[in-house]
């Protein structure tokens, strides 16, 4: 059995109406729980309210406490699976899958 590496996980927000400081927490703490395993959490197609809320609740690039991870968001779900898959051929997965 082949054994590949996960690189990131690709959350689709384009469901979310409407985020509240605990929502942006948890968020916060999914990237960070995930940073530690050398995971990319990747946000895609939020509305405006959801990013802003994001933006207020301090989920920006390289948050304190987040692990030292990049906070990337995408107005695609094509373009974040298109990223994550990057993470994966630069790391030398074949065959990269999100």
């Amino acid at each position: 059995m082949e054994n590949k590496s996960l690189r990131g996980v690709v959350i689709d927000g384009s469901s979310i109406s409407f985020l509240d400081t605990a929502g942006v927490n948890a968020l916060k703490e999914v990237r960070k729980d995930y940073a530690e395993l050398g995971v990319s959490v990747v946000l895609a197609q939020c509305n405006t309210s959801v990013l802003d809320s994001l933006q207020r609740g301090g989920y920006h690039p390289k948050a304190e406490g987040d692990g030292g991870e990049e906070a990337v968001i995408f107005y695609t779900i094509e373009d974040a699976v298109r990223y994550v898959q990057s993470l994966s051929a630069a790391n030398g997965d074949q065959d990269s899958k999100c």
